[in-house]
């Protein structure tokens, strides 16, 4: 994320410069059709965790989770191509081809035991993922994500909802960020992120909204055999039957009282949460 998100002081360096929390490389990674993927590793050892953004986010939007979680595990955070510091040099803005670009990712790091970890549209993303690296994966955490795998959003619907965005992304962009949080969430955050994500590629924007319409959740899900666990806010209902009928574990855990981006809205709730979950997978 490219503005600066002042929840805790004693993270204000990092956001002000990555380079100043931790010495991150810069490396990039080529996906199948040759897009260059931009990412940053951080932390070592066997056990690996793979951040997946969202909706016309970036890898900076783990900015309080990464040097959190790099004391104990590799953190790999990924810019998907189209967002961040990765080109948007392609044609299709599937949730299959996002999925094999963070395959490629941990295929090209030869990690071998990887938790995937995906906010909104990234959850979609981990699944495709998690259907091409098989046994690499020992599990998948949805951060406010996985509300309903039965849902169908009709064209309609989906028409009329993407109207506005065809007709003025910035200013809908905007209201759409805005209603996503509770009345009691930080302005300034609100703000921040409302003109973080704005400005966004609007051809990447519209085409991953319209791959996301597309994504169709259950036979993927046929194809992983791994625990899927949620961390989401009390904003949106959930259907827990549909989680556990489509799944082998499906486990979900509340943030009450907050909103869609729970991770920045109080890091350190979230991150005690991830990190329960994190050391019952790698424990299997």
């Amino acid at each position: 994320m490219k503005t600066i998100r002042i929840l805790n002081l004693s993270l204000i360096i990092c956001l002000l410069g990555h380079s100043a929390c931790n010495n991150r490389s810069k490396p990039t990674i080529y996906s199948e059709e040759n897009t260059p993927i931009e990412y940053s590793i951080d932390g070592s050892g066997d056990n690996a965790v793979v951040f997946i953004h969202g909706w016309s986010c970036d890898k900076g939007y783990w900015d309080f989770q990464v040097p959190y979680f790099a004391k104990n595990y590799k953190v790999i955070a990924i810019d998907l191509p189209g967002h961040g510091e990765s080109l948007y040099d392609r044609e299709e803005w599937s949730m299959k081809a996002f999925g094999q670009d963070v395959a490629a990712i941990v295929e090209g790091l030869d990690l071998k035991q990887v938790v995937l970890v995906g906010h909104s549209m990234g959850g979609s993303v981990i699944l495709e993922a998690a259907s091409i690296l098989g046994n690499r994966v020992k599990g998948l955490i949805g951060v406010d994500t996985f509300q309903d795998f039965e849902s169908v959003f009709p064209e309609d619907q989906f028409k009329s909802f993407f109207q506005p965005f065809q007709d003025n992304f910035v200013e809908t962009t905007k209201n759409f960020v805005r209603s996503m949080f509770p009345p009691t969430a930080d302005s300034l955050l609100i703000e921040s992120i409302a003109s973080d994500m704005s400005p966004a590629p609007r051809e990447v924007a519209l085409g991953s909204f319209q791959g996301l319409f597309e994504f169709t959740p259950i036979p993927v899900l046929e194809q992983i055999k791994v625990p899927i666990f949620c961390i989401n806010s009390d904003m949106y209902p959930v259907n827990i039957e549909a989680g556990k009928k489509y799944s082998t574990k499906f486990e979900i855990r509340f943030m009450k009282g907050y909103g869609h981006f729970l991770h920045q809205e109080d890091p350190d709730m979230f991150n005690k949460m991830l990190e329960e979950i994190l050391e019952e997978l790698f424990s299997d």
